[in-house]
Parts: C-alpha cells; structure tokens; sequence
C-alpha cells in the first residue's frame, strides 16, 4: 500500500506489515555491519531476561527484538512479567550485543 501511494511505511496507517519488514531489514543490516557491544546489563535487567526467557520459552527471541524495535510500552504487557520487567528489556539494548536476539 506505501508503495502504491508513494509514502514511506511508518506514514501509512495499518500498514503493519510492511513495518515488521522494515524492523526485519534493519535487524539483519545491525547484524551485517557487526553492531556489537559487550554484555553489561545491571543484575536486575539479567533478572528481567531470564524471567522472560522463561514465561516464553520458544518465542523470547522474538519479544525481546520486538520491544527494542519498537521502544515503548504503552498499553504493552507480556504474561508473567511487570511493567518495570518490560521497560527492562527495553534498556537492555544499550547494554546488550545484538547477537543476543539473532
């Protein structure tokens, strides 16, 4: 549809799948280029990812790529963890290689 009109994706309303895309384009170019730091999350935010790992064992993954694409949490819950779990994860990216997610 962004195409069709000649916008960008993130302007197009309901285009939800075009921006799952984008997210998977970026990842996979992050990846490429060796976007890669060391892993030095505070102990709380390691709690945050093993309880995630856990509620989600097969699609963690997935979650996680998720919330640091999109980097909010507005009206975002996940079962079995908090809020405070959630904007954990978030942070998590600046303190995390990428290589966790892929």
């Amino acid at each position: 549809m962004a195409q069709d009109i000649g916008k960008g994706v993130w302007i197009v309303n309901n285009n939800k799948s075009g921006w799952r895309e984008i997210r998977r384009v970026l990842f996979t170019i992050m990846e490429a280029i060796d976007v890669d730091k060391e892993f030095s999350a505070a102990d709380e935010v390691v709690f945050s990812l093993e309880k995630l790992k856990q509620a989600h064992p097969d699609k963690w993954k997935r979650l996680l790529r998720h919330l640091w694409m999109c980097g909010h949490t507005f009206g975002f819950t996940l079962p079995g963890l908090s809020q405070g779990d959630v904007q954990n994860l978030i942070g998590l990216k600046e303190t995390s290689p990428i290589s966790l997610v892929s």
